[in-house]
């Protein structure tokens, strides 16, 4: 608490997580038992899993929410992410958190370059059909840079299944490092957290 009372007041956040309204009024959010988090806060977490990535896994890559944000937003070209193309094509393991807007909800997904196959993670087990504009999207993606589409293997990506209506994030999170680096499943208190 004394780190966030030293937080100069709405200022700019500096380095990768730092595009658009992205500043330290976000952090606010780490203090309430009930706000859902901003994709700052997710952005910031995949930065940390990042650095626990060791230099010699070479086959596992996890995204903020940069790329799933562009996929909603069907910009295909994706100029942006030209460099990830080449990097992933036959041989990644991709995980990144994906924010379904109609349902203030985030999903860990999984694609797997080598099987071409996707899953999902959804703390929340909602049937398929509240993903399909997402995976509909993320299929056009797959095609038009990967030869998809992929084979959709569905909710299968192991996860926990959340308690509440506003710690998605933490657990789409928490799926995401179960799959890497092989973490505990599941948060006993999220409000706590």
């Amino acid at each position: 608490m004394d780190y966030m009372l030293r937080l100069p007041h709405h200022k700019i956040l500096q380095g990768q997580p730092s595009t658009g309204r992205r500043n330290t009024s976000q952090f606010t959010r780490l203090l309430s038992d009930n706000t859902f988090l901003s994709d700052t806060l997710i952005d910031l977490m995949v930065q940390v899993m990042n650095l626990r990535l060791h230099a010699s896994e070479k086959r596992v890559m996890i995204l903020d929410t940069k790329l799933p944000d562009s996929i909603w937003r069907n910009e295909m070209d994706l100029d942006k992410f030209h460099y990830l193309i080449h990097m992933l094509d036959g041989q990644k393991d991709l995980y990144f958190p994906v924010c379904i807007p109609e349902l203030s909800h985030f999903v860990a997904f999984n694609i797997d370059f080598r099987r071409l196959t996707f899953s999902y993670g959804n703390s929340l087990d909602l049937p398929p059909k509240e993903l399909k504009p997402f995976i509909v999207r993320l299929q056009r993606w797959l095609k038009l840079h990967f030869r998809g589409p992929f084979k959709n293997s569905g909710n299968t990506l192991p996860h926990a299944t959340q308690k509440d209506s506003v710690s998605c994030g933490l657990f789409a999170m928490n799926t995401i490092a179960h799959n890497v680096f092989i973490d505990p499943l599941g948060i006993d208190n999220p409000a706590s957290t």
